[in-house]
């Protein structure tokens, strides 16, 4: 009888010993299909202890999760067992792992799946789990590949730019640890080339401020002799239920916009094929499509051939593409296919640009996405003024051919942007941009630096030009350039009339010319790199011969070009300094 006593209490001090809050937390997932498998006790074994191993779970079936449980390391190792259901010991487990430092370690939370399609390949997993989101508001979770024919994944956050991305998951393998905002998730799982697999609609926006184990299982393809095991992922939450979500039905679409911006004469007009469908039928030149949806995450081919094409083969252009899902991509078509005619033919290409925005920062802004597409011309230097302004603001240097600026965000006014060749800063043209005028409030759009610099050198083609491409699609704006006062409410100077003296110079240069109307002026020195060195502002001007002075003795010998602004007219002239 006192021995008796002796081992329960022996018993009962253990059991607390081995559950103390001071040691990880344990919980496993079963995701082994096989009926053979369907009933499964699960008992640990702690390396020294003296009453040998105990049951911790029993009958634990498919899809199903223990919740978690406190386990000692005070022992050392600790070895988990999985056993038919009804054992009564661990002889004849079907599968044993030992864990120890520092595989667990006190105070952390691990979840360990059972894997595999057999009582030949049963693999048990060790994954570690976070405590809950990194941020209020937040999700944390560990994901599991355990879909049995699923390929080695990447696997996307595509609804949200907050989201996520794990790449090179394999099978019977776990993400790190990762936290994400708690709303409502679209995670795509692709292959390594980027084409997608399945995808999943995830209600994060239940779990805010927790931890959950994300594990992919079943099979991809269910047919033949695949058994009947449809794709699912598993949500297990602490306490061991687990919710089960199924694939949507379809792969969410990505979203195109083409625009045609080829000035070759041979190219006016040209059919888009996309794959082996005909998608625009005589696509005009400086016309652009509305936003088309098309593949998201899965391999296309775009092709261009001459207009009234029955098939896409033998096609004058193609390209294979790769398009993220529910992302905005702009495609814009340019270069030369003739062999003849023009003085700087660059190879017929379609440049894109991913992760297009919807829309401006605000209601009160404007984005425009600058794409320079001029074949003749060297890289671009813009620059624009706020109309009723005389600041000149640098908006970007050394644009290269098919290159894209990048978004600008801007106050929805109208303005001045003034084009220049980066080679020697020479000005190309003036234009004006009406965002206002245009109620282009709230709205992201596309600006092309479209034509020939010099036509008669390009077989008469249509000549340079700042155009804009807008969701709605359609002809591209003009944005007109200014040439006179009869196109802008601003005044203009008598060209003829500037002087300057002595040039070169050494401190000082004089400068005149003939006001047409009173102006304010402004004038700014620019280097060879297009930086402006010296600044000038002369307010309200009287309309009348106006002569004055520029005081120069601060810059180093070389070559500059002087930019006399006034209202929305700008004239260069270069200087030379000497010492």
């Amino acid at each position: 009888m006192l021995k008796s006593l002796i081992s329960i209490l022996i018993f009962f001090i253990t059991s607390i010993a081995m559950f103390a809050n001071h040691g990880p937390r344990i919980q496993f997932v079963h995701n082994m299909y096989s009926d053979s498998l369907a009933d499964l006790d699960i008992w640990v074994s702690l390396q020294n202890y003296p009453l040998g191993a105990f049951k911790i779970d029993s009958s634990l079936s498919y899809k199903e999760a223990t919740a978690f449980q406190q386990i000692s390391l005070i022992y050392g190792d600790v070895s988990f067992y999985v056993t038919p259901g009804g054992n009564l010991d661990t002889s004849g487990y079907l599968l044993k792992q030992t864990f120890g430092s520092p595989q667990i370690e006190y105070d952390k939370y691990y979840a360990i799946v059972l894997s595999g399609t057999s009582t030949k390949n049963l693999v048990m997993t060790l994954a570690e789990m976070p405590l809950a989101g990194a941020n209020l508001n937040s999700t944390g979770f560990t994901l599991f590949h355990g879909s049995y024919d699923a390929p080695t994944l990447n696997v996307v956050e595509i609804k949200n730019a907050a989201g996520f991305s794990i790449n090179n998951l394999a099978y019977q393998t776990s993400s790190n640890k990762i936290s994400i905002g708690s709303f409502n998730s679209l995670i795509q799982f692709q292959n390594v080339n980027g084409i997608a697999v399945t995808e999943f609609s995830v209600p994060f926006n239940f779990f805010a401020n927790r931890a959950v184990f994300l594990t992919l299982t079943g099979f991809l393809d269910t047919s033949g002799l695949t058994p009947n095991i449809p794709l699912k992922l598993l949500i297990v939450q602490e306490d061991g239920s687990v919710l089960e979500l199924f694939p949507n039905q379809n792969i969410t679409t990505a979203y195109i916009q083409l625009i045609h911006n080829a000035a070759d004469l041979k190219l006016n007009t040209f059919d888009v094929w996309l794959n082996d469908s005909l998608l625009i039928d005589d696509f005009i030149f400086r016309t652009a499509t509305p936003i088309l949806e098309v593949p998201g995450a899965k391999k296309i081919t775009l092709a261009i051939k001459e207009s009234n094409s029955s098939n896409s083969t033998i096609p004058l252009w193609s390209k294979e593409f790769i398009l993220d899902s529910d992302d905005r991509h702009i495609m814009v078509a340019g270069g030369i296919v003739s062999l003849t005619g023009y003085n700087s033919i660059k190879p017929f290409d379609v440049s894109i640009y991913n992760d297009a925005l919807k829309e401006a920062s605000s209601g009160q802004n404007t984005a425009i996405l600058i794409h320079h597409g001029s074949t003749d011309a060297s890289a671009l230097n813009i620059s624009g003024v706020e109309k009723g302004s005389i600041i000149i603001k640098q908006i970007l240097s050394e644009l290269p051919y098919t290159s894209y600026g990048g978004y600008l965000d801007v106050l929805t006014n109208d303005y001045i942007y003034e084009v220049r060749n980066s080679l020697d800063n020479n000005s190309i043209g003036t234009y004006s941009v009406p965002l206002d005028s245009l109620k282009l409030s709230g709205e992201a759009l596309t600006m092309l630096a479209s034509g020939f610099v010099d036509p008669s050198a390009n077989s008469n083609g249509a000549r340079f030009g700042l155009w804009a491409a807008l969701d709605s699609g359609g002809d591209l704006i003009e944005l007109k350039p200014i040439i006179s006062t009869t196109d802008v409410n601003y005044v203009t100077v008598n060209e003829s009339s500037v002087t300057l003296y002595p040039n070169p110079a050494r401190n000082f240069i004089n400068f005149s010319f003939k006001l047409k109307e009173a102006s304010d002026l402004l004038i700014n020195v620019y280097d060879l790199n297009g930086k402006v060195v010296k600044s000038t502002l002369h307010q309200n001007v009287d309309k009348a011969n106006f002569n004055s002075r520029l005081n120069i003795n601060k810059l180093n010998q070389g070559l500059y070009q002087v930019h006399f602004s006034y209202g929305e007219s700008t004239i260069t002239r270069k200087i030379q300094v000497i010492k």
